[in-house]
């Protein structure tokens, strides 16, 4: 990220150029973003195709003035933080849910360190204000509430807000195309959370702004209102009052059976390629642990050098098919490449 759109982006947030690279500083502008910037899920529903390059994530949150999800607005912020001087470091997450921890590249959070080792998340929704760190054992308070990181059994970190588990992360470093299949996973399929409904919310003076739909949600401490937005003229006037989100049209919720989440043939190839790869993100990641503290077996280690190339072929599957798609040609024709030319994953 060059200097001229540094300024532009900490101008969007309402930030200065941070005078030292430190806790204090990073909260800082942790906080400016949490209040400037919404978590939305709109593209989703507006038919727009979410791109995790840093180019395009420039253009929509700080040329057009939009939010995103965790991997657009956690993936752009590592970005400016870098160009800062912070260093800083992706890590893939697996979000809590009624059924458990989800999959692998669930979520995306950062580590930064500065004097000291913080976690940081402007993509999360509610949850904490202010970076939470790392090297910290005991309960940590924050505006958002009482927050506390434990390690697994595995090396895993579990973090948890008011004694209940917000998110696993595991702390191997990731590149932003590694959330690649997981972000395309959550604009497309019908069992997303993102699919199935709107959302646009934000940090406030004394609590959030919501929009789910068309129901307008102010929090301020205990007080909470709600309205329902009647005409579109009000929906649209409610993005730009209190989100600064400018739109043509309102954004329309992505049924079941709309063309996006429609369980046709390609999509179908494409989602059994993304299922491989968790399913390889998952053996991995248990065979990684073993790993780092020395009890792998040599076969598991020659397993772990399998999955690796299967990772990288099914990547590639997936970056072909989609190649060929854009380009008008048959999908379908994409062939599974050998490890000497394969362009796979990342991480």
């Amino acid at each position: 990220m060059d200097q001229a759109v540094v300024d532009l982006y900490l101008a969007r947030i309402g930030a200065d150029r941070p005078a030292s690279r430190n806790g204090e500083a990073l909260a800082d502008l942790q906080e400016r973003h949490l209040r400037a910037v919404p978590f939305e899920n709109l593209s989703i529903h507006l038919g727009e195709e979410i791109v995790l390059e840093e180019a395009a994530l420039v253009d929509k949150v700080v040329t057009r003035g939009r939010g995103g999800f965790c991997y657009e607005l956690n993936g752009l912020f590592a970005a400016l933080l870098r160009a800062l001087g912070f260093r800083v470091t992706l890590l893939a997450a697996r979000v809590n849910g009624q059924d458990g921890f989800g999959p692998p590249f669930d979520h995306l959070a950062l580590r930064v360190d500065a004097s000291e080792p913080w976690l940081a998340d402007v993509g999360f929704g509610h949850f904490s204000h202010h970076p939470l760190r790392l090297d910290v054992a005991g309960e940590l308070a924050d505006p958002g509430g009482r927050f506390r990181i434990t390690r697994t059994a595995d090396g895993d970190l579990d973090v948890l807000r008011d004694g209940e588990p917000q998110y696993r992360i595991e702390p191997r470093p990731r590149a932003l195309a590694d959330f690649e299949p997981t972000c395309w996973w959550h604009q497309t399929s019908s069992t997303s959370s993102f699919t199935r409904s709107l959302v646009c919310s934000r940090l406030t003076d004394g609590g959030r702004v919501t929009l789910s739909g068309r129901t307008l949600i102010e929090t301020a401490g205990e007080d909470r209102r709600e309205r329902t937005l009647a005409t579109d003229a009000e929906v649209l006037d409610a993005y730009r009052a209190h989100f600064g989100v400018v739109l043509d049209r309102v954004p329309s919720l992505l049924s079941s059976d709309a063309p996006q989440a429609r369980s046709g043939r390609n999509r179908m190839e494409d989602q059994s390629a993304i299922n491989r790869i968790n399913e390889l993100a998952r053996e991995e990641h248990e065979l990684f642990q073993k790993e780092s503290t020395g009890q792998v077996t040599d076969a598991e280690r020659e397993r772990l050098r399998d999955l690796q190339v299967e990772l990288d072929q099914c990547w590639d599957l997936l970056r072909q098919r989609r190649a060929r798609r854009a380009a008008g040609l048959d999908p379908d024709e994409a062939i599974v490449r050998d490890e000497g030319t394969v362009e796979g994953y990342l991480g």
